[in-house]
This record gives C-alpha cells, structure tokens and sequence, in this order.
C-alpha cells in the first residue's frame, strides 16, 4: 500500500491562499478615537489581502454551481425578457424611442450594480464577525474587495448589454451612444461611493439594531421602483420629477441611458449637483460610522 504524500506548510498556505502575501515589514496596531481618516497606505499594503477576498467571493459563490458565472447573464436577460413582456407588451411604458429590452436591460444592470455593492457592503460586520475578532487588519478591505468582485460581474453583464445593442442596430434602430460615453468609468466610480458609503452606514447600524438587516430587503424592493429602472423619469408628472430628482440613484440612471442611446434626459444640472454632494455626505458618515463601530463591534456582535 502506498502512502499518499502530505504537502508540507509552504504548498498548504499556497494552495489557500493564491496570491504572494510574503512582507517583511513590521506592523504596529494601535488605538485610535473614531474620525474620518482613512490609512491610503496601509490598504494598499494589504492590496493582496483584497484580491484574496475577491478570489474567496468567486470561489464561495459558485463551487458546487453548474452554471457557474453564467448565472450572471442568465439573471438580467429572464429579467429584461419579463419587463419587456409586462411593462412594454401589456402595460404599453413609453421608453422614449429606445427599444424596450435595451432600455430595461439598462436600468437593471446598473441598478444590479449598486444594490450588489450596497448588500455586500452592508453585511461587511455580520458575514466576517469570527474573522474580525482573530485577525487584524484595516477593516476597509472587505467592502473595497465587494466594491470590486461586484465590478467584475458587472461587466460580464454589460457585455450581455453592448451585445444586445449590436444586434439592434444591424436590425436598423437608430439609437447611438452619446459622446458622453466617455465618462462612463467616472459615473461608474460615483455607484460605486455612493454604494461604499451607504453600505458603510447601514453595516455601522446592523450591528446594534438587527431590524435593519431585516427591513433591507424590502426596503431596496421599494427603492428599485423609485429609481426609474421600469419608466423613463419623462413619464412623472413634472410636479413630481424634482422629488424623484432627490432618489441619488435617478440621476445616474437617467444619465446612464442618455450616455448609452443619447436619449431625452430630464435631469437637471441641479440634480447632479445635489447627487455629487449627497454621495460624498453618506462617504463621509459611512466611513465615520464604520470606524467607530469597529471599536466596539466585538462587544455587540
């Protein structure tokens, strides 16, 4: 009988663990009173530790999957496929002359985005609670890690868009992207702070009141609706459009849909300003928020 070999430490942690982590720098860890201040340089040290939990998101969500990632596409198209029927078919939504799969499929890849980044982002404290009381390490890299797994599945679900959008146009439409496109990754980075900050905010309060883990769900529910994913803003009556103007998230699908099709846009200047200052208030209050709690979470938990 042969015996089977057992790998020794160095070909374990490998195995575990990916990527080159070795350093040889000496950390000192010490307390520090809550405040806005975020280390730049210390997350960057801990860079791989970030790619270890994308790695570890990838690796959890779809080991025993059959599919796997193309569970990612197969999410957004039955969705388009079910709006299209209902609100374009049945209900008859106006979509402001862009053909309907593209203009829902817009509104539910972006919103995907956000709600992905601000879910994962929220459960930062709950899901790594074991893992925050053995280890230290600057609490930031788990919701950077979300923020960037998150982005990952966001492309291959815009790549299901922009295929959609070829087929369209050699079937004669005529929508065409806005120079604007341009500025996509910019827009894309503001999604992602305003998600973080949320997020941040939200993962501070779960700790202490447990309803808000359990309100979330319907709560997003209900901001999806108000977020002009399923109805161009044009169809809210103008009295109206300034309320809707406040949800952050309809600015920047408004634009989104302006930049991909060069659509009517019923945003104002105002709008975005107010969408600039708002992402950076709940940046600010989620980043406060988090550090503070990251004090005293362990005793909470």
């Amino acid at each position: 009988m042969t015996e089977t070999p057992i790998p020794n430490r160095k070909e374990r942690s490998a195995d575990l663990f990916p990527f080159n982590v070795t350093r040889s720098r000496l950390t000192i860890i010490e307390s520090r009173p809550a405040n806005f201040r975020v280390n730049i340089f210390e997350l960057w040290s801990y860079r791989y530790l970030v790619l270890h939990f994308v790695y570890r998101d990838f690796v959890v969500l779809y080991k025993q999957t059959v599919l796997g990632m193309v569970w990612w596409l197969l999410q957004p198209f039955l969705m388009t496929v079910v709006l299209t029927v209902v609100f374009g078919g049945i209900i008859g939504i106006k979509t402001n002359e862009v053909p309907a799969p593209l203009f829902f499929l817009s509104g539910i890849t972006l919103w995907n985005y956000f709600l992905s980044c601000f879910l994962h982002t929220s459960q930062s404290f709950i899901d790594n609670r074991e893992l925050f009381k053995k280890v230290y390490f600057p609490r930031l890299v788990v919701p950077i890690a979300a923020i960037i797994s998150n982005l990952m599945r966001f492309v291959l679900q815009l790549s299901l868009l922009l295929f959609l959008y070829v087929i369209f146009i050699f079937n004669g439409s005529s929508v065409r992207p806005s120079v604007f496109l341009l500025f996509f990754p910019l827009l894309i980075f503001c999604v992602a702070v305003l998600a973080m900050g949320l997020g941040l905010l939200t993962a501070s309060l779960t700790t202490k009141y447990r309803d808000v883990a359990l309100t979330l769900p319907f709560f997003t529910q209900l901001w999806m609706y108000a977020s002009v994913v399923l109805f161009p803003l044009s169809l809210v009556p103008e009295k109206w459009q300034f309320l809707f103007s406040l949800n952050p998230l309809v600015p920047v699908i408004e634009i989104f849909r302006y930049m991909c099709f060069n659509s009517a846009i019923a945003i104002s200047p105002l709008s975005i300003l107010s969408y600039i200052i708002v992402t950076v208030i709940f940046l600010f209050i989620g980043i406060f928020a988090f550090n503070y709690i990251d004090q005293t979470f362990t005793d909470t938990i």
